[in-house]
């Protein structure tokens, strides 16, 4: 984790990229460098992870003949690779891979190193607290850009500076207390506290982390149509069943072009264990929360040309499962950009600098630059650093 005020408002996140084959994938573990995307577009060719760092694709033997024909570089760092789950891990700061790993360890890119292991022993690296990545073993193709690049202002607007001076910081950080257990909260008539939102218990009854109760009961006070929030099921850990939620904001003219905004509203603790029991995630990822909390509150107040969708996964923490999941059930046609929000309050040091990261994309780098000028347009007094490598 960076020492900075923020790591968030990550743009035009692997969401927006992929398209809605859903191919299995098969052959070798190939990996190439993000600055290979223009060939694999123009030659169509596929991928089953798409970082910023790298990109991670099976082809067989067709594949990379054509890969090779067409001068496109990748380095194949696994044959015929079998069934079975595909991680990728971040180290801790200065660290070497564990030597468990070593029998397992394919690939490794600076911090990151794609292992494979069953999904039992990642849960156990987790749980020691390390950043996990599950990575789908579908084949995705890069699809069409959803429409032509599209004019956009991102000066002072009197629209935005409504709805800011609807909301406050109080506001907002009431939201986090809440979510994070530092206030009690009402859910259905009783008053309790949400002490773990960890995906776990939150979806095994514990008492301790109604949280996404809570979720649901807040958007169905605000007069949401039914119709309008949707409870997406996932497979999560141990057999259980998760959930990410869904508002989706209709378009009043061209509902088919779409703008997510998300979040993760789970949480963990250094260990499983703790995570059962408490883990508040204040920053990690209440922030986020909150803010898509306060957004959902304002947006029902205003009509918008384009379909707004509001989600909060869960099982980040546990491998970013629920927006694969997400990725795997819902079409992305028609998504012209996400906004994903991940621990932006937890100002360490007082410099009130954020981290807008917008990787390799084009796309993306033209929402972080409306980002940019927005924090000068409504004196918002934040510094930012704009990061594209190691987004």
């Amino acid at each position: 984790m960076a020492d900075r005020s923020t790591r968030a408002l990550v743009t035009g996140v692997l969401l927006a990229l992929l398209a809605c084959g859903s191919a299995r994938a098969g052959g070798d573990l190939v990996v190439l460098h993000p600055d290979q995307l223009a060939g694999l577009k123009q030659h169509d060719l596929p991928a089953i992870w798409k970082g910023a760092s790298f990109f991670v694709a099976e082809w067989d033997a067709d594949q990379q003949a054509r890969a090779r024909a067409r001068g496109l570089e990748f380095k194949v760092v696994a044959l015929d690779l079998r069934d079975g789950p595909i991680w990728l891990f971040e180290l801790h700061e200065n660290e070497e891979p564990p030597d468990a790993w070593t029998p397992a360890l394919v690939y490794r890119s600076g911090s990151k190193v794609l292992v494979t292991i069953a999904e039992e022993d990642a849960r156990t690296w987790i749980d020691r607290g390390y950043h996990a990545v599950r990575i789908s073993r579908v084949s995705r193709g890069f699809g069409p850009p959803a429409g032509a690049p599209l004019a956009f202002n991102c000066a002072n607007s009197p629209t935005v500076s409504d709805l800011i001076s609807r909301t406050s910081q109080t506001r907002w950080v009431d939201w986090i207390e809440k979510i994070s257990g530092a206030e009690t909260v009402t859910i259905g008539g009783q008053t309790t506290t949400i002490v773990t939102r960890n995906s776990s218990p939150m979806f095994s009854g514990s008492p301790l982390a109604p949280g996404f109760e809570f979720l649901q009961q807040q958007l169905a006070s605000w007069d949401y149509p039914p119709t309008d929030i949707e409870v997406d099921p996932f497979a999560g850990f141990s057999g259980m069943t998760w959930k990410n939620l869904i508002l989706t904001i209709p378009g009043e003219t061209i509902p088919q072009d779409v703008v997510l905004l998300t979040a993760h509203w789970d949480s963990r603790s250094n260990n499983q264990s703790s995570s059962n029991t408490l883990a508040p995630g204040a920053d990690d990822n209440g922030s986020g929360s909150a803010t898509l909390l306060e957004a959902a509150r304002l947006l029902r107040q205003f009509r918008f040309a384009r379909t707004v969708r509001v989600i909060w996964f869960t099982g980040e923490e546990d491998g970013l499962i629920g927006s694969e999941a997400y990725v795997l059930d819902h079409s992305m046609s028609g998504v012209l950009g996400v906004v994903n929000l991940d621990m932006f309050s937890y100002d360490s040091n007082g410099d009130r600098c954020m981290e807008i990261h917008v990787g390799v994309l084009p796309q993306s780098q033209d929402i972080g630059a409306c980002f940019q000028s927005s924090l000068a347009a409504y004196a918002l007094g934040l510094n930012h650093d704009f990061l594209t490598t190691g987004a």
